[in-house]
């Protein structure tokens, strides 16, 4: 079946009415059923009811091609009309026929020979749904009249009837029915951006920023503006705004000295396209307004482009521009445009050498006046007057401060105390959160102001955003801690899943080992079901007996209320690993690696066939020497040495029945004191690697992010999140850490394991004081150096923190090597 690709015209096409006064709406009666079917095409479409075979003789709802026929057929009908002018015409969507004019006479005529060709062609409209001679009408969801269009207020009532949503399926439904009328609400993707991130997120959390952006949308539809419709001969301009967190752009024409909004669309930046450069996000907004979004407005007509970025402005007169910009420029050439350079907010003072940006200077004040407020101000420049000792390095224009670096002559503004927590924000926040040298830097080349260094070290080893995303530099932290041993077999034992080529049957390996002996029993399993687990358990139990303890992870098989109930049934206690450390239940994961190497090299002709030579492979690694006990497991659970397939003497045993039950017990206990004095092998050059944490309980901590990503890249995800509280202390380096997720009724308190290294100090956002107009300062005679002036003038007060948080430190001087153990120490620590 071949599919018609005749299909209705956009929403914007069809709305495209500016200019007309009166407008009719034609409805079809029963559409579908005025097409008649083919006589040889009439055998397709029959269906058996217990009445008799039927088949229809005009064309059914359902039908694939249904709705590109009709609409095929009503723009053949329809194609000899011939409008007078530009501002009238006949739009058709299915079975809806929209006859719009600017005057009524002609509308009249219109309207006739419209109804003259439908009744030729033998079509039918239904009287009681069609609309005659209006100077508003509803169509499509919109009112549609002369000036614009706006919702239909029974829709938009139907929205507001909605109830708040109570799943991330609800949201998802409630933004998407919200959507359709986005043009009308201005930065639509900004306010509904918490509900697209708990959409997202694996567990539904509403919090009030959910609920303000829900409310905000609300109340944005029923305040939604008119939007004019697209007049082709009058002026257009387009105006972008581009951020971090949304692509915007706003479409306008200039009719009869006023402005007029056509569309306002906005979007979510792709992860790619959130970048540092300003310059970057700009040329993007252009490229997605002009090429994309608008295009069926653009394409063929000149039109402004407003920016008040300079690559933008000189992006098309630029002789040699950047590779980053060459493909958006092909795209943009072939439209017509101008680009008008509309500068943002100015600077307070002219001649400022600096890029100090306007939310700086959130009062009414200029700079000068700013700095004749400022104590320590004020006392740098008395200590110009004086006639003791004059400072070269100061000098004043235009009654502004500067301060002028002796070895490279740059002259730099000296900021009053009350802008230099803003000026922090600009050289770190707003210049891609670097390092404590690179702020430092880039504020030394623009401003100047006692104890400079130190406020920088302080703010950038404070920021939030550093403090989750970048790496701990310093050397690990927490001591290996050993590994319970014990000379019983099956005292204890240990449980997990690998994940497998998929067999017409099985999917994963449940690997089960004994910490006694290391032996292993596996099975091939079709889930990771608790059902399965317990299968196996039962297994294992009834053949070798039911352990005291059992180490596993944190997989929801291990976790449900069937395995819990089934453990304590049989007098088992259950150990939790730590969460995505492999380490803590490293003795089964060895084994999984082991197992699987056997396994591959068995099974390289047909991978799929693993779960056939499991028990072959689980043989092999149970008859291997350990290096850790220095016997086989087999040996050590049986007490002596099997035979191997296609071996033709069975190994020599000499001993009588009691000699060799003496020497399994001297086995058994001699394995356990070879597996301590690994372990204490391998926790002595652990250790060394190793610092001693400082964490306590009660303290506020990040904790790494490990959580595996269902799409996308992990490049540009945090490497820590929180903010967590340290609530216990489960093991020297094992502790449980709370987080709490909404506000108030709706708050929930979340709990986990996690291990020492996963952690890492948090310090509360430092925030820059300044000193009142009371406070005094005075500059001795010998200050002629930036130290000196830091040393003499008064120190500002250091930032009010969180008594139960470890005040801000500074960092490293220079980064550090970061130092870690060979993953096959790490493999054997076992959380106690």
């Amino acid at each position: 079946l071949s599919v018609s690709s005749n299909l209705s015209p956009t929403l914007t096409i069809s709305c495209d009415i500016a200019g007309s006064s009166y407008f009719a709406c034609l409805d079809l009666k029963f559409a579908n059923w005025q097409v008649r079917v083919r006589p040889e095409d009439r055998e397709e479409t029959a269906f058996v009811t217990h009445h008799g075979t039927f088949m229809w003789t005009r064309m059914p709802l359902g039908l694939k091609n249904a709705p590109s026929t009709f609409q095929r057929a009503m723009h053949s009908i329809l194609s000899n009309l011939k409008p007078h002018c530009s501002q009238c015409g006949v739009r058709v969507h299915l079975d809806d026929i929209l006859i719009f004019d600017p005057t009524f006479d002609e509308f009249l005529k219109l309207l006739d020979d419209v109804l003259r060709l439908l009744r030729t062609s033998g079509f039918k409209v239904s009287l009681e749904k069609c609309r005659f001679a209006l100077q508003a009408i509803k169509l499509l969801g919109f009112i549609q009249s002369k000036n614009g269009k706006h919702p239909d207020p029974a829709k938009v009532d139907a929205i507001l009837r909605i109830p708040r949503p109570t799943n991330s399926k609800a949201v998802l439904s409630w933004l998407q029915t919200a959507n359709f009328y986005r043009r009308f609400v201005k930065d639509f993707s900004k306010i509904a951006a918490p509900l697209q991130s708990i959409i997202r997120s694996q567990e539904f959390t509403w919090t009030d920023a959910c609920d303000d952006a829900f409310e905000k949308i609300r109340k944005a539809l029923t305040e939604a503006p008119l939007l004019g419709h697209f007049d082709p001969d009058a002026p257009t301009t387009v105006t972008k705004d581009a951020s971090g967190t949304a692509v915007g752009a706003v479409v306008s024409q200039k009719r009869k000295g006023k402005k007029t909004v056509i569309q306002d669309e906005n979007r979510v930046p792709t992860t790619d396209e959130k970048k540092p450069q300003t310059n970057d996000e700009e040329c993007i907004g252009v490229h997605w307004a002009v090429t994309i979004k608008f295009r069926r407005y653009l394409l063929g007509k000149k039109f402004s482009l407003l920016t008040d970025n300079w690559t933008v402005a000189c992006l098309t007169t630029n002789i040699r521009p950047s590779r980053r910009f060459t493909t958006m420029l092909m795209d943009l050439n072939e439209c017509e445009f101008t680009v008008q350079h509309h500068p943002g907010r100015q600077y307070v003072v002219a001649d400022m050498l600096s890029r100090l940006s306007a939310a700086v200077l959130n009062q009414p004040q200029t700079l000068a006046s700013m700095q004749a407020e400022d104590p320590q101000c004020q006392a740098l420049r008395r200590s110009l007057s004086s006639s003791e000792q004059r400072h070269t390095h100061l000098v004043v224009i235009d009654d502004v401060l500067y301060y002028t670096d002796e070895a490279t002559g740059v002259r730099t503004i000296v900021v009053p105390a009350k802008m230099r927590q803003a000026v922090l924000e600009l050289v770190h926040d707003g210049a891609g959160h670097m390092d404590i040298a690179r702020t430092l830097a880039k504020a030394r080349e623009r401003y100047w102001w006692p104890d400079l260094s130190a406020a920088v070290a302080r703010y950038v080893t404070a920021c939030q955003i550093c403090q989750s995303s970048n790496r701990p530099v310093s050397k690990g932290v927490g001591k290996m801690g050993l590994m319970p041993i014990s000379d019983v077999p099956f005292a204890m034992i240990a449980i997990d899943h690998v994940s497998m080529p998929a067999t017409p049957t099985k999917k994963y390996l449940l690997n089960v080992i004994d910490f006694g002996t290391c032996f292993i029993v596996p099975a091939a399993v079709s889930s990771t079901s608790t059902k399965d687990v317990l299968t196996h358990l039962q297994s294992v139990f009834l053949k070798f007996g039911c352990p005291d303890d059992c180490l596993c992870d944190h997989g929801s098989a291990f976790e449900s209320h069937q395995f819990t109930q089934f453990m304590n049934l049989h007098g088992v206690r259950i150990h939790y690993s730590v969460a995505y450390r492999a380490a803590s239940n490293g003795l089964v994961e060895r084994s999984n690696g082991t197992l699987v190497a056997v396994l591959r090299k068995l099974c390289t002709k047909d991978p799929s066939s693993w779960d056939k030579k499991l028990e072959e492979a689980a043989f092999a690694v149970n008859c291997t020497y350990s290096a850790s006990t220095r016997f086989s497991p087999i040996e050590l659970l049986f007490g002596y040495v099997p035979k191997l397939p296609r071996q033709c003497h069975r190994p020599v045993e000499a001993k009588t029945l009691q000699d060799r039950l003496l020497t399994l017990s001297q086995h058994r206990s001699t394995a356990a004191s070879n597996t301590e004095e690994v372990q204490e092998k391998r926790k002595a050059a652990y250790d060394q690697a190793h610092r001693h944490h400082s964490f306590r309980v009660g303290q506020f901590v990040w904790v790494r992010c490990q959580e595996p990503i269902t799409e996308g890249t992990t490049k540009l995800v945090p490497k820590f999140k929180g903010v967590y509280q340290i609530i216990d202390q489960k093991t020297p380096v094992t502790f449980v850490v709370s987080h709490i997720t909404g506000q108030g009724p709706h708050n929930r308190i979340r709990e986990r394991l996690v291990y020492v290294s996963q952690l890492k100090p948090y310090i509360p956002p430092y925030v820059q004081p300044y000193l009142m107009n009371d406070q005094t300062a005075s500059v001795p005679e010998a200050a002629s150096s930036p130290d000196a002036l830091g040393s003499v003038l008064p120190a500002c007060p250091t930032a009010s923190a969180d008594p139960e948080l470890p005040s801000p430190g500074l960092g490293p001087s220079r980064p550090q090597r970061a130092r870690r153990p060979p993953d096959y120490l790490a493999d054997y620590y076992l959380s106690e």
